[in-house]
């Protein structure tokens, strides 16, 4: 049995739907969420606000991990490859940090916006631009490190290769990613990122490289269409040789994330590195780590949670029979309650860990 072109690129063009489809509604649930705040100073209602984010986000992430299953699934039955699976691990791909702090940051960037001079209206933008990014690379960290858990558990999968989706970026395929598509990688390394990233990765079976055959159909479409737009714009047409040099004339480098490891760097671009902002180095999760990462977080959690509940009962200590609710104690409850939802997922898998 052999994987055709046509199968390849069908699969891969419905798991980034798929993919793109989660993110989307994603989006609109975690942007509902953050509807709610009125006061980003206030740290009751960003905690709430980042503990129901953080719980629609890990489970978002639980059925990107699926989706990557069941597309390999079908990909590597079709290369007649398909062995083992690596147990099912639900983890925040983040190192060096958790989905609970991750999503306070937006209620900072509309902090910001307001230090600036901004309206409530930049601030909202503010909070919907840092919601997009951070929910668009969550997804995607989970979808790479779940791809790269199955490469590395299956005998004959020698490596994979980027594949690209012109299609799904506004403005086509990125340098960056035109070049990354041309090489391959190895089983055991983390495909590399960079912000609204839309690429996916096939495997390589053997002398099979199925990612080469259409990332070259892809590039060379945007190679014709680079000359076309030179033609239209009034100017001498280059040749198709010519636009594949200016696609691909960009020097890429991979630099280390503290929190998402590899990413995608132009050369020559500032990067801030994990120590210039005062973070740790980034660590593969090994299941030592990753079992670390669960147990902090559930603590956090936790903790969190344990805070809530006493400063709840404590003003509503302060009501007098039949009175007015406070408007603290109306979001204190919503944070407890968030909190709780949170804490019992992270407990739910820190127990499948020790199973």
């Amino acid at each position: 049995m052999a994987l055709t072109t046509k199968q390849a690129g069908s699969l891969s063009d419905r798991h980034a739907s798929q993919r793109s489809s989660l993110i989307g509604k994603l989006f609109s649930s975690v942007l509902q969420i953050w509807s709610g705040v009125g006061n980003y100073h206030d740290d009751d209602q960003v905690g709430s606000a980042a503990a129901a984010s953080a719980y629609r986000v890990m489970q978002a992430q639980k059925q990107a991990r699926r989706l990557t299953r069941s597309y390999q699934t079908s990909v590597l039955t079709a290369m007649d490859a398909l062995d083992r699976f690596p147990a099912e691990v639900d983890y925040y791909p983040r190192s060096g940090t958790t989905a609970l702090d991750v999503y306070a940051r937006p209620a900072s960037q509309a902090v910001f916006a307001y230090s600036k001079g901004g309206t409530v209206e930049d601030a909202r933008q503010a909070v919907r631009d840092r919601l997009e990014l951070l929910l668009h690379e969550d997804i995607m960290l989970a979808e790479r490190d779940e791809e790269q858990r199955i490469y590395e558990a299956v005998p004959r999968v020698v490596g994979y290769r980027r594949v690209i989706h012109p299609e799904r970026s506004e403005n086509g395929t990125c340098g960056l990613c035109a070049v990354a598509a041309t090489q391959r990688y190895r089983t055991d390394e983390l495909r590399p990122l960079h912000d609204g990233c839309e690429c996916g990765s096939l495997p390589i079976v053997g002398t099979k490289d199925p990612g080469q055959v259409l990332n070259d159909e892809d590039l060379e479409q945007l190679y014709a269409a680079a000359g076309e737009a030179v033609a239209i714009g009034g100017r001498q047409a280059r040749s198709r040789s010519t636009a594949r040099e200016d696609l691909l004339n960009v020097r890429v480098t991979v630099n280390e994330h503290g929190e998402k490891g590899p990413v995608l760097v132009k050369e020559g671009d500032h990067f801030r590195t994990h120590s210039q902002a005062g973070a740790e180095a980034f660590r593969k999760p090994t299941p030592d780590v990753i079992r670390a990462r669960k147990t902090h977080a559930h603590d956090q959690a936790a903790g969190e949670l344990a805070d809530a509940r006493e400063r709840l009962a404590a003003v509503q200590a302060t009501v007098p029979p039949g009175g007015r609710t406070p408007r603290e104690q109306v979001v204190l409850a919503q944070r407890v309650k968030n909190l709780s939802s949170l804490l019992r997922s992270l407990e739910a898998d820190l127990a499948r860990s020790d199973s």
